[in-house]
């Protein structure tokens, strides 16, 4: 599956959504009526290293990462804890590898 036929997929079949692209990447929002700014965060699709996210090596071919909203204790209880958040340009400071694929892993640069 490729980027655009995930987000194609989502919008398709997730009633109320709405694709918003910033910040080089493109995300899925629901949003009923376009009545709130953004909408509700659902996911995000990125597929490049920016200035403070490369922690997942994005940059190599055919890869890309999707991101996708949980609850806080929906993360302590698949990952262990919150890292700190770390400085600019950082990666989170726990014991994975982010540039693993076909692998559910934190977030590389965590928003702590």
């Amino acid at each position: 599956m490729q980027p655009n036929d995930l987000l194609k997929y989502c919008l398709d079949n997730l009633p109320d959504t709405v694709l918003v692209s910033s910040w080089g990447e493109n995300g899925i929002f629901y949003n009923p009526n376009n009545t709130l700014k953004r909408g509700i965060y659902v996911l995000t699709v990125k597929e490049k290293d920016g200035d403070n996210d490369k922690g997942s090596d994005l940059n190599r071919k055919n890869i890309y990462r999707v991101n996708v909203g949980i609850r806080k204790n929906t993360f302590i209880n698949m990952f262990g804890f919150v890292p700190e958040r770390p400085s600019k340009g950082g990666v989170a400071d726990m014991p994975y590898d982010f540039t693993q694929t076909d692998k559910i892993l934190p977030h590389p640069f965590m928003l702590g």
